[in-house]
C-alpha cells in the first residue's frame, strides 16, 4: 500500500479564497461607480430644479415699473434742426397746375431746374419772340401809314367844308369825303389793334407761374409740348 502525504494535495479552502479574492474587489469597485453617478445626478438635478424654479419666479413676477422721466419746461423756437436724411421717397406739391403755352414757337430758354421753388410771377421758359416781334413791327408801319392816309383825307375835308359855302364843289364830292375820312379813322383802329394783338403775344412768349408754388416737373412738360 503506498501513503500519501497531505503535503501534496492542495487544501480546499486555500483554493476557493485565492479565487474569490478578485470578485470581491471589483465588486466594490462597482458599487463605488454606481454611487459616484447617483451622486452627480442628484447633484444635476438639484441645480436644474432651482434653476427651473428660479425661472418660473421671475415669469410670475410683475415687471418693474420705468422710473419717471424728468420733464424740462422750453420756450419752443424756430429754427434749422440741421438733421438731415438721405432717402428716395415721392413729395406731393401743395398745388398742382399744368402750364401751357398760348403762342407756337421754339424753345428758346428755360429758368428753372428741376426741383426748384417757383413763386408766383417768375420766368419759367421763354419762346422765340423774334416772329412776334416783327409781327409788332409790321403793325406799327402800317399805323404809320394809315395815320398819313388819315391826316391827307382831313385836310381834303376841311378844304372841301371850306369850298361848299362857295358852290365851288358839289355836295356829293363832300360826302364822298367824309366817309373817306371815316374809313381812315377805322383803318387806324384796325391797325391799333393788330399792334396790340403782336405785343401780346410777345407776352405770351415769355410764360411766368401763375400760382404761388408749381412743381417744376409739369412745367417742364408742357414747355416741351410748346417746343
Amino acid at each position: 500500500m503506498s501513503e500519501t502525504t497531505p503535503s501534496s494535495a492542495p487544501e480546499p479552502h486555500e483554493g476557493i479564497e485565492s479565487t474569490n479574492k478578485p470578485s470581491r474587489v471589483v465588486a466594490r469597485k462597482g458599487r463605488w461607480h454606481w454611487l459616484a453617478w447617483l451622486v452627480v445626478a442628484l447633484i444635476l438635478g438639484f441645480v436644474a430644479a432651482r434653476y427651473w424654479h428660479r425661472a418660473a419666479e421671475r415669469q410670475t413676477k410683475a415687471p418693474r415699473t420705468p422710473p419717471p422721466i424728468p420733464v424740462v419746461v422750453a420756450q419752443a423756437e424756430k429754427g434749422d434742426i440741421g438733421v438731415y436724411v438721405t432717402g428716395l421717397g415721392t413729395v406731393t406739391p401743395l398745388n398742382t397746375i399744368t402750364v401751357t403755352t398760348r403762342v407756337d414757337g421754339q424753345l428758346m430758354t428755360v429758368y428753372y431746374k428741376e426741383g426748384d421753388k417757383v413763386t408766383k410771377g417768375e420766368s419759367l421758359v421763354e419762346i422765340d419772340p423774334r416772329p412776334f416781334q416783327v409781327q409788332l413791327e409790321q403793325a406799327q408801319g402800317q399805323l404809320a401809314k394809315d395815320q398819313a392816309a388819315l391826316q391827307n383825307a382831313q385836310i381834303d375835308l376841311q378844304r372841301y367844308e371850306q369850298l361848299i359855302t362857295k358852290n365851288a364843289v358839289s355836295q356829293q364830292i363832300l360826302q364822298t369825303q367824309r366817309s373817306t375820312v371815316a374809313q381812315a379813322q377805322a383803318t387806324i383802329k384796325t391797325d391799333q389793334a393788330n399792334i396790340d394783338s403782336a405785343k401780346l403775344n410777345l407776352t405770351y412768349a415769355h410764360i411766368t407761374a401763375p400760382i404761388l408754388k408749381i412743381p417744376t416737373g409739369f412745367t417742364r412738360l408742357a414747355a416741351a409740348r410748346a417746343a
